[in-house]
């Protein structure tokens, strides 16, 4: 009798894992939420959008197929600013562009939280950091993180940008020393997403941990080494990672993308453990002996436990360790993504726009000092522009969702016919209505910016848009806005300066002769790549050639 029922058991485990299986159980658990959902307000309802395309995926294929964001500009542009459209297992969700509904959500951030889906995925990754906290318990984190990340903490910082930043431009001055004088010519194609990835992980290993871990020298850190093969995984979301998502137990099929996500999750988290204790034994010998003390750590992990432990903040109040280790992940999985992909975006703007690049230049080559202080740095306007319009065009994160927790009554810009040509002046939505703000869409807006709205022009920030925009920084949502803001966005901005101070002032850029066909691909960041090189994964490759002018 046992063993029939171990073979019935295991054949039964075979069905279950199997593409037939795992199909039925989508389909199950489809019509169980179709069946569960409560009837949504007739304001939401009569929002106009598209019919679903598939019976289980609603619209999502449409959305994660084609051009990163093309399929919401499509939506925009046909339906308005407000569109409702069928998600994955009927669900309806709502995808926005309009500035009043935005900014009342994120002015009232505490009452619209993570969907559960993506947070579960990211609490998985992070832990329950600054990114995945809601409610008071971000509140709380949030109050004793924001010492760390203040101007004056970012200017103690500015000798370790500037010192990764000319490692950068010493291994990239090598490798045309070499490859480039081989060929006989003073320029090298470089694949530069992967330098920049090397180069936000090491500025983040000293600025963030006071820890050396040599990634641009190639130095063999397992931390460092974790880090790189889990950016090299490919960004592009697919129908499985959606489905991987909604479905949490299929996390532990082995798959190769898996297998090195828990992998090299476990080495991270190994080794931010140890540091968080190493670095908590110091400072409490520095407090036990402070006169004998010589530490100057100015790195974040030494603010965060240096605040955390402060008697101003009362001990209910404090964080776990649980959870200052999750603000180290938060750190270097956010905080190296973003800047690396953005600063490689910069560079191919700047190859793609020569007069672009030769004005930023004149700016940078005029100042005297090689390592200028950070209000200096801050105070070069071209720079700021060019910084900021990256940003605008190409920002990492191109949309935020949000459900609100209690049934809501969100506020319209304007009033838009709705699907019964009745005007829609609010919208009404139930607790868990997913709401989908595209902040690409929005930093890229005709009504804000003009109708040369996609071009690439930095001048344009001189002046401004058109209506105030309710991000953290340069009239952009790219950082966010309201209270769950982007906490290191003072960081990132300063880190992309230095390096791109240092590498226009030694380095032209320019594209391939080839002229690659480029492509974004997007999970939760999203991320360069070669059209028909999908086995290479994240890439910007560029032309870099030595500048005569020095």
């Amino acid at each position: 009798m046992a063993p029939q029922l171990a073979h019935e058991l295991r054949s039964a485990t075979v069905v279950l894992w199997s593409p037939v299986g795992i199909a039925i159980s989508a389909v199950v658990v489809a019509a169980a939420i179709f069946l569960l959902q409560k009837p949504h307000y007739p304001s939401f309802v009569n929002l106009p959008g598209p019919k679903p395309s598939h019976l289980l995926w609603g619209s999502s294929l449409e959305v994660i197929k084609g051009v990163v964001g093309g399929k919401h500009t499509e939506w925009f542009e046909r339906y308005g600013k407000n569109v409702r459209y069928t998600a994955f297992c009927t669900t309806q969700a709502l995808i926005t562009s309009d500035l009043t509904l935005i900014n009342h959500v994120l002015k009232n951030g505490y009452d619209f939280a993570k969907p559960r889906v993506p947070a579960r995925v990211l609490n998985n990754l992070l832990g329950k950091g600054l990114i995945t906290a809601e409610g008071a318990v971000h509140r709380r984190q949030r109050r004793v993180l924001n010492p760390a990340f203040g101007p004056a903490q970012i200017k103690n910082l500015m000798p370790e940008f500037w010192n990764k930043a000319y490692v950068l431009d010493e291994v990239w001055g090598a490798l045309i020393a070499s490859g480039g004088k081989a060929q006989g010519t003073d320029g090298l194609k470089i694949e530069t997403l992967r330098w920049f990835n090397r180069f936000a992980l090491d500025v983040l290993g000293t600025a963030g941990m006071n820890v050396e871990l040599g990634s641009m020298r190639n130095v063999d850190n397992e931390l460092a080494r974790a880090y790189k093969a889990m950016a090299t995984q490919d960004p592009q979301i697919t129908p499985w990672i959606m489905i991987e998502m909604m479905f949490p137990i299929l996390r532990w099929i082995p798959t190769k993308r898996q297998t090195v996500m828990r992998t090299n999750l476990a080495i991270a988290k190994k080794n931010s453990a140890r540091l968080l204790r190493d670095k908590k034994a110091a400072i409490a010998k520095e407090a036990a002996a402070p006169a004998a003390s010589d530490a100057d750590e100015r790195d974040l992990l030494s603010l965060l436990v240096r605040a955390n432990t402060s008697p101003d903040v009362p001990a209910d109040q404090r964080l776990t360790d649980a959870e200052v280790l999750a603000q180290v992940g938060t750190f270097l999985v956010a905080g190296h993504e973003t800047t690396s992909t953005t600063l490689a975006f910069l560079l191919e703007r700047l190859a793609l726009n020569p007069d672009v690049q030769d004005k930023l230049y004149a700016e940078l080559a005029a100042v005297p000092d090689d390592r200028p202080t950070y209000d200096q740095l801050s105070a070069l306007p071209y720079l700021e522009n060019c910084v900021r319009e990256v940003l605008r065009l190409d920002s990492p994160v191109i949309a935020i969702s949000r459900v609100p927790v209690e049934d809501a009554t969100l506020p319209v810009g304007n009033p838009v016919p709705g699907r019964d040509g009745k005007l829609v002046d609010s919208i009404q939505l139930r607790k868990g209505t997913q709401i989908f703000m595209a902040i690409s869409h929005v930093n890229a807006s005709t009504d804000l910016w003009g109708p040369d709205a996609n071009k690439f022009n930095p001048d344009r920030h001189d002046a401004g848009p058109a209506d105030k925009v309710p991000g953290v920084y340069g009239n952009i949502l790219s950082f966010y806005g309201g209270v769950r803001n982007c906490i290191g966005y003072r960081f990132a901005v300063t880190e992309m300066k230095a390096a791109i101070f240092v590498l226009v002032r030694h380095y032209r850029f320019e594209t391939l002769p080839s002229q690659p066909k480029m492509r974004r691909r997007w999970l939760f960041v999203q991320r360069p790549a070669v059209e028909g090189e999908d086995d290479v994964g994240p890439q910007m490759p560029l032309m870099v050639r030595l500048r005569h002018e020095q």
